[in-house]
């Protein structure tokens, strides 16, 4: 498990990557790779993006993570609105995914 974190943080950080990329920044190995791949694209984690330029040998297929299956969400807090409110709760929220962001705010003062 520790080493599909590694595997989809490096594609966060460098993508789109090569699986060849991917073992040259984690150390880990060729195999290990390839099944892992194997099953974060079955879970649609992960997507094939198209093919490295190269001038010889075989073109490496690039990888990116699925901005569908992937968002992040953010919490602020405000201190002193909380502090002002009679319900105490103030706060924002934003939830970004592949081509969006939304942005929600509560303040009961």
């Amino acid at each position: 498990m520790e080493k599909k974190k590694i595997l989809l943080n490096t594609v966060k950080e460098n993508q789109p990557i090569s699986r060849t990329r991917i073992k040259e920044i984690t150390n880990i190995r060729p195999g290990t790779i390839t099944a892992l791949v194997k099953d974060l694209k079955k879970e649609n984690f992960l997507l094939e993006v198209g093919k490295e330029k190269s001038l010889r040998g075989r073109r490496q297929s690039l990888l990116k993570l699925n901005g569908e299956k992937y968002f992040a969400l953010g919490l602020e807090f405000d201190a002193l609105a909380h502090a002002a409110s009679p319900s105490g709760s103030s706060f924002r929220l934003a939830k970004c995914g592949k081509d969006y962001c939304q942005n929600h705010q509560n303040s009961d003062s």
